[in-house]
């Protein structure tokens, strides 16, 4: 019976862990979609991050959330959305929250320029 379990069922799942582009101001060079860019804003980053549900930034669908993203796109800081979604960022120090580091299996490089695209649109 254990065995006829176990055939239904991966022992792990893949991961495939990627880097943030080499030049954040040209990105992964693939065209993004705002439409699918405002899905993955809206189911995932809001998610966690509006009104700082699971995470202690906050971000909504004001203009400065999107101001503030498009500012750090092409930077080499903690808040640029190709630094933080492939590389995460570690807990506060005795808090639980804290940003995973996003697989390709997770979220793509195509994804990852829709949410670039929604971005740079700005705030409906």
């Amino acid at each position: 019976m254990i065995d006829n379990l176990k055939a239904h069922f991966l022992n792990g799942s893949p991961a495939t862990f990627a880097t943030p582009p080499d030049n954040r101001k040209e990105g992964y060079n693939y065209e993004g979609d705002p439409q699918n860019g405002k899905l993955i804003y809206d189911l995932s980053c809001k998610h966690c991050h509006e009104n700082q549900r699971y995470a202690f930034f906050n971000l909504d669908n004001s203009k400065y959330s999107f101001k503030h993203l498009e500012k750090h796109i092409s930077r080499y800081t903690r808040y640029s959305i190709y630094q933080v979604i492939r590389w995460g960022t570690s807990p506060i120090p005795g808090k639980r929250a804290y940003m995973p580091n996003y697989t390709l299996e997770k979220l793509s490089h195509q994804q990852v320029e829709d949410l670039r695209a929604y971005i740079e649109v700005g705030a409906p």
